[in-house]
């Protein structure tokens, strides 16, 4: 499981970005190639400017960018859903069976 390193919103919409971070966050867990991880903070940085925040989501795309590696050790890192440690790579067809697994599970809530 992830642990919370960044806010899900302001003080005028507590989580006015949650979604966004959700899906990233699901992204992270899944990891995946390096083009991947790209696509991801960017669709986080588009996902939270759409919310009219686009102070801050330059500042949490700079920030998935240095800190979402997937050789470090840590619980936010790229493909944290996978032992540690990881590198950025192609999906494996196992791996993508379990993810399948926990997105139709996920989409029944």
């Amino acid at each position: 499981m992830a642990v919370v390193v960044f806010f899900d919103g302001n003080l005028f919409g507590l989580d006015l970005w949650r979604h966004c971070c959700v899906s990233h966050d699901f992204a992270y867990w899944k990891g995946g190639s390096r083009q991947q991880k790209k696509d991801a903070d960017l669709e986080l940085k588009f996902c939270v400017e759409d919310t009219g925040e686009s102070a801050v989501a330059a500042l949490m795309y700079e920030a998935v960018l240095v800190g979402g590696n997937p050789s470090f050790p840590t619980t936010y890192r790229w493909g944290f859903g996978w032992p540690y440690p990881q590198v950025y790579h192609e999906l494996l067809l196992a791996e993508q069976l379990e993810i399948n697994k926990v997105s139709f599970i996920e989409t029944e809530f």
